[in-house]
């Protein structure tokens, strides 16, 4: 990876939590949880191109900016760890939230959860948080409890569906629909389908904006 798409990485997330802080209300003491697929960053694919250096610049750009505001930073990790949260010790103890033994990994875990981490001064993983506020790095949807085993790989701009089951080393090609128990593949993604991702991905920002807005005016 070059020094410039790292810059820009670190660039562009420093750019997006900045504009959402800007749009809400947060205050000292609050979380903010950030989802990050750093193998779609590069181009890859979810369970096989995981990014260290990807993830270090999301860090870089979007840790000092909510540290600066007081916020807990909180990373999401991916379906191999259930979507476990890694936070601070002391935001979880704050907040009363449950801690699990998990220890993220690149390929179990994610690399964003990894180098978070790694970087915190007392990490723990919590099984749920209540965040005030978040935002999700990457193209692919992946629908409410759905489970993604070892080692298997989603490829680019797919969907699984809501409580799929992904078996281990299942290889899901890009552009697929998988659901089901366990996940199969029953359709290509259309063109139309990734816009309409696209396009609500916008619409749900648009909303936050227009809802953080209305609760200043209150």
């Amino acid at each position: 990876m070059t020094e410039e798409f790292k810059k820009q990485i670190e660039t562009e997330a420093r750019q997006a939590v900045t504009e959402l802080l800007a749009q809400t209300k947060l205050k000292k003491g609050d979380v903010f949880v950030v989802g990050c697929s750093s193998s779609e960053i590069v181009g890859g694919h979810i369970g096989k191109d995981s990014s260290l250096e990807a993830a270090q610049a999301v860090y870089a750009g979007v840790a000092p900016v909510l540290a600066e505001n007081g916020i807990w930073l909180a990373a999401q990790c991916c379906e191999h760890l259930n979507r476990a949260i890694i936070i601070e010790r002391e935001a979880a103890e704050k907040y009363g939230w449950e801690e699990v033994c998990v220890v993220p990994r690149p390929h179990a875990g994610g690399s964003w959860a990894t180098t978070c981490w790694k970087k915190f001064q007392e990490p723990v993983a919590v099984e749920e948080i209540r965040a005030h506020a978040g935002i999700d790095i990457g193209g692919t949807l992946i629908g409410m409890h759905a489970t993604l085993l070892n080692h298997c790989v989603v490829g680019k701009n797919c969907i699984i569906g809501a409580g799929a089951l992904v078996p281990e080393g299942m290889v899901i090609p890009d552009g697929s629909v998988a659901v089901g128990v366990p996940a199969r593949v029953i359709k290509q993604v259309s063109p139309a389908q990734v816009e309409a991702n696209l396009h609500n991905a916008a619409h749900y920002v648009e909303h936050g904006r227009v809802h953080a807005a209305q609760c200043k005016m209150d």
